[in-house]
């Protein structure tokens, strides 16, 4: 059978599995088992394959950042520090339409499961009957994911830094602009067109309370300027693997913000490892060790030589490959971090086989096109539940939504271009 075929089948069947009910991580297990004896591995060397995969530096590094990840939201959320941030801006501002715009943003600095209906309520008194169901929809919706092309934070983007290899100040200088252009986009044709806003007059407020609220996030931020430079000393110097180079910085990082939202909440052993008790922390742990396997798998198996061979015997571009599997995925999964986990460890091996010298563009348009997938797709949880909360009419939202769209998507085209 062709080789490329196969890996399409595998894809659709880690896709369809998946959205039939089967939990990503058993489905990318069973992908990795189909991937290793159809391109011809022994089954004993698929297991040790896999099981070697989870003691590399790669997968402990993730492993170390989803927990830091999910203890540091649980703090965050339990201690108030996110709603009390919004309250304070809220009372700062005194344009209705930056509350509206910032207010989702400030939500998403955090990647609180479905946090787009935390900020929906919000968003609505801010606007108070000056727009339309829809239209709320698409504001709340499209500025509360204004972050994860580059934001730490978020699982997908940890997971895209390791299977790319790239450190984290290569990764912020290459997806920032496209935050910058998703605000843009966003201004021009979501907010633009709103033409009075009967939001209530800001009261009292801070800019020192807002302050202290973003603490946290504000230590990660700092931390990871100053431990960039230093981790590159230190392996440039012998003093560090050079295997950390990319995700040190960042789980140091994440980890001085937790003791700091640990020290400020005085929380306690029970509260800090809450999370650890429920089955969404141990649902992803589990499929991001599924993801290390599969991606082991590919890189054993001669399933990558064979699909360059394919891919010139039938001259079907490299490029298409790489822009259509991501948004396929995003568009069906609905989540980064699945969109990244399927997609990405049969991209980037292509990639890194025939164009390694542009290496980065490919990575641009790859995660930029999952991210149009991810943002679009009618099962994103925050699209699902925001909808919901206004009841507004999808086909509608959809059509507020297409010109940020593009303009991120033109963004990805030219940043290509030039990159290569």
């Amino acid at each position: 059978m062709n080789p490329l075929l196969k890996i399409f089948i595998i894809f659709a069947g880690i896709v369809g599995i998946n959205r039939a009910g089967l939990h990503l991580g058993l489905a990318l297990l069973l992908a990795v088992a189909c991937t290793g004896l159809w391109f011809g591995l022994p089954p004993g060397k698929i297991a040790v394959t896999a099981l070697e995969s989870l003691g590399t530096s790669e997968t402990l590094t993730l492993m170390a950042l989803v927990l830091i990840i999910f203890l540091l939201n649980n703090l965050m959320d339990k201690g108030g520090n996110l709603r009390r941030m919004v309250l304070a801006f809220s009372s700062i501002a005194k344009n209705p339409k930056i509350s509206m715009v910032a207010l989702p943003a400030l939500i998403g600095m955090l990647p609180l499961p479905g946090g787009a209906l935390f900020s929906a309520p919000m968003v609505e008194k801010t606007a108070r009957n000056s727009l339309s169901a829809d239209h709320l929809t698409a504001m709340n919706y499209w500025f509360r994911h204004l972050w994860e092309y580059w934001w730490p934070l978020y699982p997908g983007v940890a997971l895209a830094l390791t299977l790319t290899g790239l450190s984290p100040g290569h990764f912020f200088l290459l997806m920032f602009p496209f935050s910058v252009m998703a605000v843009l986009g966003g201004l021009f044709f979501i907010v633009r067109p709103v033409k009075t806003a009967k939001g209530e007059a800001a009261t009292t407020g801070k800019f020192t309370d807002l302050v202290r609220e973003a603490a946290p996030i504000l230590i990660v931020i700092v931390s990871m300027l100053v431990l960039l430079p230093l981790t590159a000393l230190a392996v440039r110097h012998g003093f560090v693997p050079a295997t950390f180079k990319s995700g040190l910085p960042v789980v140091l990082s994440m980890f001085a913000g937790l003791v700091f939202c640990l020290i400020v909440s005085r929380a306690g052993a029970a509260e800090l490892f809450s999370p650890l008790t429920k089955a969404s922390f141990w649902s992803l742990f589990f499929t991001v060790a599924a993801v290390m396997a599969f991606k082991s798998i590919l890189e054993q198996s001669s399933a990558v030589s064979q699909v360059l061979e394919n891919l010139k015997t039938y001259h079907i571009p490299v490029l298409a490959v790489v822009m259509v599997m991501p948004f396929l995925t995003g568009l069906i999964v609905g989540l980064m971090v699945g969109l990244v986990g399927i997609s990405f460890p049969i991209v980037l091996a292509l990639v890194r086989s025939t164009y390694p010298e542009s290496f980065m563009a490919y990575v641009v348009v790859a995660y930029t096109c999952g991210y149009i997938g991810m943002m679009i797709s009618p099962v994103h949880i925050c699209l699902v539940a925001t909808n919901e909360y206004f009841h507004s009419d999808l086909l509608k939202v959809y059509r507020w939504l297409t010109g940020p769209v593009a303009v991120v998507f033109v963004t990805a085209v030219l940043l290509f271009l030039i990159l290569k």
